[in-house]
């Protein structure tokens, strides 16, 4: 499977994929339900052949209703060796855009070995998991915080079967076998659910040159600063929020180089048990306290440093639009560029904000766009917009969410519907 994002049409893939995710780490807004991939077996482009699976096919395959509920919270340890297919960062995630790795050296026979001591070790001494992951993980993202995936939704994990079916063959506490993925060898355990709470968490994000997903965000050139330099940064970052969490902001306002700093860092509130598309930002915050500060963490979108705060009332936001997307690689004066894109939201903006009935209409000429996100949980630059205007009322001009501009009017949202999450199959 290829990464999306190293090329003009990869941007474009994306951005549309983007545009499906409810959350501030996806500037990009989308609506509020993500449609369920399909649950069947796929197996990954160009990968190698696998192990003779260690778990028999599960009966998720036929459960696609409870998959969308499901939610479980996995840890791992990857041991890569050369020629697996997939030689950067891990991602289970519905876009792969992932931190870049140096190439790995061991030989497969070498790595399935070192795997298989893993197990033995960890079953051995389950409490030891974490301290393994830290030891032989090479998931630079997450062995620091002892292989933890967080609250993953399980569909998410649908195009990777034979890891489904081994964590779903898993009591919490459990260490399972080989696993093979297209990145190398894992060991997983499940942990059990954390308490249900409310988390309301913002952050700072220092990018560098092995986690590009910023650049490609912000529809501009990613980060050239080393790893190494964006810690270093990031440390010294966490230690004035730590000796003053009060200026949090502040820091935010000044270093933060995702997009969600125009609004403090705020990244929504979630509920710790929810299926989210922050399970590891969600998870940091519910190890701390209201006012603390977490020592910086890696992530796909560079090193993040965050601070859980209180719970504040949310409001939920609603547009009916148009979405208009632009190449930030075409040329000047080419219809795609940035340039002749603008020009052209701003033409169909004035048009609609002097008859606002024209707006279906417009809708068929064009991308329609329709969403509605709680607070927090969407474009920042579009919420922020709505928040300005009241329903019924065209936006003045159009927002710019990384690689698109959006008009249209504030629509008044439905009302939220709550879905319960499940922790097991029925």
């Amino acid at each position: 499977m290829s990464r999306l994002g190293g090329s003009r049409l990869g941007r474009v893939a994306l951005a549309g994929a983007l545009a499906a995710c409810t959350s501030a780490t996806s500037p990009d807004a989308g609506p509020r339900v993500t449609p369920a991939p399909s649950l069947a077996p796929q197996a990954p482009v160009n990968a190698p052949q696998p192990l003779e699976s260690p778990y028999p096919p599960g009966r998720w395959r036929q459960q696609p209703a409870a998959m969308r509920r499901l939610v479980l919270w996995p840890s791992h340890i990857l041991v890569r060796f050369a020629g697996a297919p997939e030689q950067s960062g891990v991602s289970f995630a519905r876009v792969a855009f992932q931190s870049v790795l140096p190439p790995a050296t061991r030989s497969r026979g070498e790595a399935l070995a070192l795997a298989r001591d893993i197990v033995r070790a960890a079953r051995a001494e389950p409490g030891r998991f974490a301290e393994l992951s830290r030891q032989h993980s090479e998931d630079i993202v997450r062995r620091e915080q002892g292989g933890s995936l967080g609250g993953i939704p399980a569909e998410q994990l649908a195009a990777w079967p034979t890891v489904l079916d081994a964590l779903l063959a898993l009591a919490p506490g459990q260490v399972s076998d080989v696993v093979e993925t297209r990145y190398g060898f894992h060991v997983f355990t499940r942990r059990a659910p954390p308490p249900r709470q409310m988390l309301t968490g913002r952050r700072i994000v220092i990018g560098h040159e092995r986690a590009p997903w910023l650049g490609t965000l912000d529809a501009s050139a990613p980060p050239t600063r080393t790893r190494e330099a964006a810690l270093e940064l990031a440390r010294t970052l966490f230690e004035r929020a730590r000796s003053a969490p009060e200026r949090f902001e502040q820091l935010v306002a000044l270093h933060s180089e995702l997009r969600d700093r125009i609004v403090g860092g705020d990244f929504g509130t979630w509920s710790s048990v929810e299926p989210c598309p922050l399970p590891r930002e969600v998870e940091v915050l519910s190890q701390l306290e209201v006012g603390e500060v977490a020592p910086p963490f890696d992530s796909l979108f560079g090193i993040q440093i965050v601070q859980r705060v209180p719970n504040p009332q949310r409001s939920e936001l609603a547009i009916d639009g148009i979405n208009l997307p632009f190449d930030r690689d075409a040329p000047d004066g080419a219809s795609t560029s940035r340039d002749s894109v603008l020009a052209e939201a701003r033409t169909l903006n004035e048009r609609l904000r002097a008859a606002p009935s024209l707006l279906p209409e417009l809708q068929k000429q064009h991308m329609p766009f329709e969403g509605q996100w709680t607070q927090g949980r969407g474009s920042p630059e579009l919420l922020a917009a709505l928040g300005k205007v009241q329903p019924g009322d065209v936006l003045p001009e159009p927002v710019r969410s990384a690689t698109r501009y959006i008009i249209g009017r504030r629509a008044v949202p439905r009302p939220p519907t709550a879905v319960e999450p499940l922790f097991e199959l029925p």
